[in-house]
């Protein structure tokens, strides 16, 4: 990977110098192996910034003034109506004025997301509590705003009638959102689910409501599964394990002295397990805040043996055994970090034992397990893989069915007639309870379609739609649904 071929690096010279913490700039700019943008360029304007309602910080739309709340409100439920359906210039000026105003940054936009590669790098600093993940800060939050600003374009392409416009800005901010799943940190791999997640109800509406042809969707169809999550499972998790150890080897490079007390990084961590374990012993934890005093080996070893445990149940293919496994490894963690308190209470016995250091290693490494240091990581990628996996799939069966509407004049009556022209299998439903149909399902319509997941609740909504309450199945619609996603 080269500053060349580094998305992260072309996407800085879409936002400029100012998506990035000005105190990590410096080490931020270092690590990712470019000198910093300059200051004042044709960057990317936020809309409510870019119309003088905000001063455009951190979050422009936390930094409105009182008197320009009104007027702000309007405006954002305008900026989230674009994004829903096909829209013209003249039914929202003030949106289209505003790509008007962005149109050199987003067209750099889309060549970034050309880009093979992804490294958005973390700094520690002693100034802080917590590393400093970029994605996870200002970068994450400008990307999503990216991100937005490719669908507001392609639905204003959709209603221009610019329907191969439309198509390359919805695969633009497909690939943004792909790219992010590169990243080291696992907390890049959630947001670029999010992003990527958010469109597969919308390329299939491109598809209906652009009417391609059979062979426009068949190519629709390969690029998007070219962006399929890159990496297995395993290979995901192991990755992670290797970003939050290394956060925490940095977390302890911040230290000067040997012997300086862990006043950021460390000490917070643990005192964040102690309260997960529904404690207080922010005293007792003063020799762990002292970085000689522990054999860090041994904390490492001991997460390790808590991680291969979280990472083997990740890797269980049934959803609902898996859940019950990730359940019992919770309690587990807990009762391990009451324990280690409970001993941690005795000083004595640790310093008057045969390896105090270790001691105090291993009470360390099953505090920060008990956490859930490594069990989040692992259970939020595997929550990751199977709903990219879903709505992948769900994408692809949905195009399929389009194309043999056009094909034969009318939707299948089921899935199986797919077989084996359009599709070789139907895809499995990760959350099809045992001894049910273990496929996507699927039901025509009065007017169009519905491919669908009964998802989490595992019950058969007959492919209603999603509910907030979590009533509901998770499918993609045709006639487009825009709340759906």
């Amino acid at each position: 990977m080269t500053p060349e071929n580094n998305a992260a690096v072309a996407l800085l010279h879409v936002l400029g110098p100012g998506a990035i913490d000005e105190r990590h700039r410096a080490r931020y700019f270092k690590e990712i192996g470019i000198q910093p943008p300059p200051q004042d360029g044709d960057y990317f304007v936020d809309v409510l910034q870019f119309h003088g309602l905000s001063a455009g910080g951190k979050n422009p739309w936390d930094d409105v003034p009182e008197e320009h709340r009104e007027a702000a409100d309007k405006l954002s439920r305008e900026h989230w109506a674009t994004m829903q359906q096909p829209w013209k210039p003249e039914q929202h000026p003030r949106i289209a004025a505003w790509l008007e105003g962005n149109r050199g940054a987003v067209d750099r936009l889309v060549q970034a997301t050309r880009r093979p590669h992804y490294y958005d790098p973390f700094v520690v600093s002693k100034d802080v509590d917590w590393m400093f993940y970029a994605s996870d800060s200002n970068i994450y939050d400008k990307n999503r705003r990216l991100w937005r600003l490719l669908k507001i374009r392609a639905m204003l392409h959709l209603g221009t009638g610019k329907v191969g416009e439309a198509r390359e800005d919805l695969m633009a901010a497909h690939r943004l959102g792909w790219l992010m799943s590169l990243s080291i940190a696992d907390v890049d791999l959630r947001h670029s689910a999010g992003l990527q997640n958010g469109l597969a109800s919308l390329h299939t509406f491109l598809a209906h409501k652009g009417q391609l042809d059979i062979a426009q969707i068949e190519t629709y169809r390969d690029e998007l599964r070219k962006l399929r999550m890159r990496q297995d499972l395993v290979e995901r998790v192991q990755l992670a394990r290797c970003g939050l150890l290394e956060s925490l080897w940095r977390s302890l490079d911040t230290l000067g002295e040997p012997s300086g007390k862990i006043e950021n990084s460390m000490f917070q961590i643990l005192v964040g397990s102690v309260q997960i374990c529904e404690e207080s012993h922010e005293a007792e934890l003063d020799d762990l805040a002292l970085k000689d005093k522990i054999d860090w080996n041994e904390a490492f070893r001991t997460i390790n043996t808590s991680f291969d445990k979280w990472a083997a149940a990740a890797a269980t293919a049934d959803v609902w055994r898996r859940q019950e496994v990730f359940k019992q490894l919770y309690k587990d963690d807990e009762n391990a970090g009451r324990e280690a308190l409970s001993c941690l209470e005795d000083k004595a016995a640790i310093e008057q034992g045969p390896e105090p250091r270790k001691a105090l290693g291993h009470i360390t490494g099953t505090l920060l397990s008990s956490g859930m240091f490594g069990g989040s990581s692992c259970r939020n990628i595997r929550g990751v893989f199977d709903h990219a996996t879903l709505r992948h799939d769900m994408t692809d069966i949905s195009l399929a069915v389009l194309q043999y509407r056009l094909e034969h004049g009318a939707y299948p009556s089921r899935l199986g007639e797919l077989i084996p022209k359009y599709v070789r299998e139907i895809p499995d439903d990760p959350w099809a309870p045992p001894g049910s149909p273990g496929k996507l399902r699927y039901r025509r319509t009065a007017n169009g379609f519905v491919v669908y997941s009964i998802y989490e609740d595992g019950i058969d909504d007959n492919g209603q739609q999603l509910q907030p309450s979590g009533l509901g199945d998770l499918g993609i619609r045709i006639p487009f649904q825009p709340t759906e996603y």
